[in-house]
């Protein structure tokens, strides 16, 4: 009897482990399809970007780098649906509040920056205008301040530039922000930092090396989107400044300590970025690039904090 029980007992066992095998494997072949959708999608909105880069140069040469009467009548780049509008769709200029320091439209290359930055957006937000929340030089080099100056406002655009220690080259880069930097103490209308990771899959970072000389050619922005690897999106701390994108071996995607006077960016799991976006081999692989391929720079790059914008949408 007791065989009898044990037998059975046995065979049920290994009927369950036949059931969990074939499991693991359905699970593990949804997973590599939804792998192979993405990739697949990744390439077709690769295709589309350089495709979109020849557009942007195009309009600026047109306009011959100057504001247009869509960056004045507040004409926006419409949204709705899952993805932009095709390419025929006509690019244009947020309207913003007052002028940016860091995208002005009289440089060529900021100009076409800013169009490219407005269609990295998620399509909801290419409709709306841009209001500046702070500015370093207007508003003082302090996270606290930065935080009083956004208040509770979501989703949030930083923006700037950054001098490379020793004299090196300038980039431009920053994040979109989909929650807010701070929270509300209870019962009061303090503001303080969140101190934890929070944020959305609608989150990106975005990057560009700068030039002095109009007339040295340089590559468009670059923008970096969430990879489903990591959801440490943003995070703001008094002892641990402002980062965008975690979850590597090397640090933050972007980060700035508490006084807003020093910038760090290394590669993240969050993003995908496998360099430093104050290396220019962030940049090799924009066709639009005249930098010579480089190795991947994963480790951190620091410089210092010439400027910096945060703009919210209205």
């Amino acid at each position: 009897m007791l065989s009898l029980a044990g037998s059975y007992v046995t065979g049920a066992a290994s009927e369950a482990v036949k059931m969990l095998s074939q499991s693991e494997r359905e699970r593990r072949l949804e997973l590599e399809q939804a792998a192979a959708a993405e990739r697949e999608q990744a390439s077709s909105m690769d295709a589309e970007l350089s495709g979109v880069h020849a557009e942007i140069a195009a309009q600026v040469a047109v306009s011959g780098g100057t504001g247009d009467s869509d960056a004045t009548s507040g004409a926006t780049g419409g949204g709705g649906g899952g993805r932009p509008r095709p390419l025929a769709r006509q690019l244009s200029l947020p309207r913003l509040s007052v002028q940016s320091s860091l995208l002005r439209l009289d440089v060529p290359q900021e100009h076409a920056a800013l169009l490219e930055l407005q269609y990295s957006l998620p399509p909801l937000l290419q409709a709306f205008d841009w209001s500046l929340k702070y500015r370093l030089s207007q508003h003082g080099a302090s996270l606290v301040t930065l935080l009083r100056q956004t208040e509770m406002s979501a989703p949030l655009l930083l923006i700037a530039k950054v001098q490379l220690e020793g004299g090196g080259g300038k980039y431009l880069l920053g994040g979109l922000a989909s929650r807010t930097f701070g929270e509300k103490v209870q019962g009061t209308n303090e503001i303080v930092p969140s101190g934890k990771w929070k944020g959305t899959g609608q989150s990106l970072i975005f990057g560009m090396a700068l030039h002095e000389d109009a007339a040295v050619e340089s590559g468009g922005l670059q923008t970096w989107g969430w990879t489903r690897r990591s959801s440490c999106f943003q995070l703001v701390g008094v002892r641990e400044g402002l980062a965008l994108g975690g979850g590597g071996d090397f640090g933050y995607g972007i980060w700035f300590d508490p006084q807003l006077q020093v910038c760090t960016s290394s590669s993240c799991a969050t993003y995908g970025n496998k360099s430093s976006l104050l290396h220019p081999a962030a940049f090799a692989d924009d066709p639009q690039s005249p930098v010579e391929m480089l190795p991947p720079h994963p480790g951190a790059v620091t410089g210092a904090v010439v400027e910096l914008e945060v703009w919210a949408f209205v």
